[in-house]
């Protein structure tokens, strides 16, 4: 996150060698980023451009990471005064705005739980996400996205813990 180049989505599994997967621009200033499942919230403060002369709102943005490669806007809460620190816990947005602001995030897919268990992966994840299809990929440097079969109308599934790393992902069919 920068308030040049906006949001960036980053894959550290090479810790010694990061790679970009996408962005996306911000208007205003970025103060505070926090991750949760598939989505990431942006505490956002005023912002000018000389160079443009736009300027950003303070708020809450959120965005649907569920493509890397290309982040999504998935919401905007504006708020009255600079937004400077977002915490995410449970189904709640604690937004510090020079009062403390308190979301209720519902409808939002997301994963609730995983566990490893006798070389079995089980990956739990929230009503709002059914119907969605998940995806798993080795790398997130070049993903290839592959439907895991059988997932879909479920909120539960397990399958072999086979490969040394897997990214997964819930996503529209």
């Amino acid at each position: 996150m920068d308030n040049e180049a906006g949001l960036q989505v980053i894959d550290f599994s090479d810790p010694a060698n990061p790679q970009s997967l996408g962005g996306y621009p911000l208007e205003g200033w970025a103060r505070d980023i926090t991750l949760a499942g598939r989505h990431a919230f942006v505490a956002m403060d005023w912002g000018f451009e000389e160079a443009t002369g736009r300027t950003g709102l303070p708020g809450l943005q959120i965005f649907d990471l569920s493509n890397p490669s290309s982040p999504e806007p998935a919401g905007w809460v504006a708020t009255s005064t600079s937004a400077t620190k977002v915490t995410v816990v449970g189904n709640r947005a604690y937004l510090s705005a020079y009062n403390l602001l308190v979301y209720e995030l519902t409808g939002l897919p997301a994963f609730t739980s995983r566990s490893l268990a006798q070389d079995r992966l089980t990956l739990t994840w929230n009503e709002a996400a059914l119907g969605m299809k998940l995806q798993k990929t080795p790398t997130l440097a070049s993903p290839y996205w592959q439907d895991v079969r059988g997932s879909e109308n479920s909120t539960s599934f397990t399958l072999p813990a086979t490969e040394a790393s897997a990214f997964f992902r819930l996503t529209k069919p």
